[in-house]
């Protein structure tokens, strides 16, 4: 949680710079290696408070889509926006789309979207740096390319 009750009262535009770590326990639903580090900018906006993503670093743990072993994938994400909105909009579709300010306690909690952006931006098909041993030589055969050549050419008779 980010406490944002000086940012709030400021004027717009104005921006507070953060760095910080998240532990692999506090982003569920992602395999995090080790710790998630994270570099963000807060800016006071007219709706309320823009987080702005400069960095999200860390390494995944994943399997390979080849040989499905266990491997550590780095991840980067880089320059993210999200809008925290002080009140409800006046045009909205789903108000479960929107993020708010805790006015109350006048805190941010960023996990939301830092998880989400992760999410995003995992890799669909992670792989060894190296190609599979378990692999190697089983690219496509020219007898099977042939096959189906020969296939094509009598169904044009």
């Amino acid at each position: 949680m980010i406490n944002i009750s000086e940012i709030f009262k400021a004027t717009n535009g104005t921006r507070e710079f953060l760095e910080f770590s998240l532990s692999k326990e506090e982003i569920d639903q992602l395999n995090l290696a080790d710790e998630l580090k994270v570099k963000i900018t807060l800016l006071r906006v007219e709706e309320g408070i823009m987080l702005l993503i400069d960095e999200l670093s860390c390494e995944l743990k994943l399997n390979c889509v080849k040989c499905n072993k266990e491997i550590n994938v780095p991840l980067k994400v880089a320059k993210q926006e999200w809008l925290y909105y002080s009140r409800r909009p006046k045009d909205y579709d789903d108000e479960n789309e929107f993020l708010f300010i805790n006015k109350n306690e006048m805190v941010l909690d960023p996990v939301k979207a830092i998880r989400q952006e992760l999410l995003l931006n995992c890799p669909s098909t992670p792989h060894c740096q190296t190609e599979c041993a378990h692999f190697k030589g089983e690219a496509e055969s020219p007898k099977a390319l042939a096959g189906l050549k020969e296939l094509w050419e009598s169904s044009g008779d």
